[in-house]
């Protein structure tokens, strides 16, 4: 009687383990449905911040993607005619502690044609105050897939799905910090009269003996309504 009770013992205690296991690893492969839903909410939240004056919907409950330990979901914003699908990915316990988001339905062609042209007319109009000091522009544009035919030509009038940020790598090498500030004034002053919907832009000068260093000796961030001094530009020593 008394190995009887002993096995029934030893047969609970087994099956309490073989639960646990059973949720700690649904756990790791599917996240806490707790923090799920926290996190969401957390997510209501931060769309209501960021798109004040759009309407959305959050198409899914969350998907856990267990190698990086974060939550997807699919948010779609509703922005007049316009429906923009995005990706938003959320860590956190029980608040966000991080948010990225993308969005998915673009023109990837479309908008690295819109690039290409954006570029030549900003070398040119940059190059014709300064000849020969941006080496390279580098910078990303979101397009929504459909909303414009695909031999369109990039124009003031075209609605991007966000401000886009651009970098300026500039040859340095003879140029003094206030010569760099001159040219950080003639970047920003062609990016505003052109009317190009950039949100930030970052300039870097560099030195180039015999091929670009490390890192840059002059750095500065700016944005439309910045006033371009000496303050605001950040030199370095390699």
């Amino acid at each position: 009687m008394i190995a009887i009770k002993k096995k029934k013992i030893l047969y609970i205690i087994l099956l309490i383990i073989l639960v646990v296991i059973i949720l700690f690893l649904y756990q790791i492969f599917n996240g806490n449905p707790v923090s799920k839903n926290s996190l969401k909410a957390g997510l209501e939240d931060f769309l209501e911040e960021e798109f004040p004056d759009s309407e959305y919907r959050i198409n899914n409950d969350g998907f856990y993607d267990y190698v990086f330990g974060i939550y997807i979901f699919d948010v779609t914003e509703f922005r007049g005619n316009d429906e923009i699908e995005y990706e938003f990915e959320v860590s956190g316990v029980v608040n966000p502690t991080d948010i990225h988001y993308f969005p998915v339905n673009t023109d990837y062609e479309l908008g690295a044609k819109f690039g290409k042209e954006i570029k030549e007319q900003l070398y040119e109009g940059i190059g014709a105050e300064i000849p020969g000091i941006v080496t390279q522009i580098e910078f990303y544009l979101d397009v929504l897939e459909g909303k414009y035919p695909p031999d369109t030509k990039w124009s003031q009038d075209i609605e991007l799905i966000e401000p886009f940020d651009i970098t300026f790598w500039v040859d340095a090498t003879n140029l003094s910090k206030e010569q760099t500030l001159e040219v950080v004034q003639v970047i920003q002053k062609t990016l505003n009269n052109g009317k190009y919907p950039y949100k930030d832009a970052k300039i870097e000068g560099y030195v180039f003996p015999k091929g670009m260093q490390d890192s840059p000796i002059y750095t500065v961030n700016f944005d439309k309504d910045t006033d371009i001094s000496l303050r605001v530009m950040n030199e370095h020593t390699n």
